[in-house]
C-alpha cells in the first residue's frame, strides 16, 4: 500500500471534494512552507508547497487549486528574491496545468508528478 492510499484510507469524508481537501490539509501539515507571508493563498488553494525557482534568485511555490466544483489546475509562481520584503507583491504566475482528473488519488498523483519535475 502506497503512502497516498494509506492518506486516503484514513479520511473520514465520502465526498471527493472534501477528501481532496482533507487529504491537502495533511500533506500541508507535514510540509514547511517557507515565506508563508508571500505564498499565493486562499480559498481556491487547496496545497501550496516549495519547489525550486527557474534560478537561484528567486522564489517559487506549486499550488493545486480548484477551477470549479470538479475542475483543478496546478499552478507555478515565481518571485524574485529581491521583493520579499515588499509584503503587497504577489508571486507572479509562470505555469498553469490542466488537471483532468476528479479523483482524489489521481489528482494528487499528477500534484506528485509535477512536484517531482519541478524539484529535478
Amino acid at each position: 500500500m502506497s503512502l497516498l492510499d494509506q492518506l486516503l484510507s484514513e479520511l473520514t469524508t465520502k465526498e471527493e471534494v472534501e477528501q481532496l481537501r482533507e487529504l491537502c490539509d495533511k500533506i500541508s501539515d507535514d510540509e514547511t512552507l517557507e515565506h508563508k507571508e508571500v505564498a499565493p493563498l486562499g480559498p481556491r488553494v487547496f496545497l501550496c508547497i516549495n519547489v525550486p525557482g527557474r534560478n537561484n534568485k528567486e522564489i517559487a511555490f506549486l499550488t493545486l487549486e480548484q477551477e470549479s466544483l470538479e475542475s483543478y489546475i496546478l499552478v507555478y509562481h515565481v518571485l524574485n528574491k529581491t521583493q520579499l520584503t515588499n509584503k503587497d507583491v504577489v508571486p507572479k504566475r509562470v505555469r498553469v496545468w490542466e488537471v483532468n482528473e476528479f479523483k482524489p488519488k489521481k489528482v494528487m498523483k499528477q500534484f506528485l508528478e509535477v512536484a517531482k519535475m519541478l524539484r529535478g
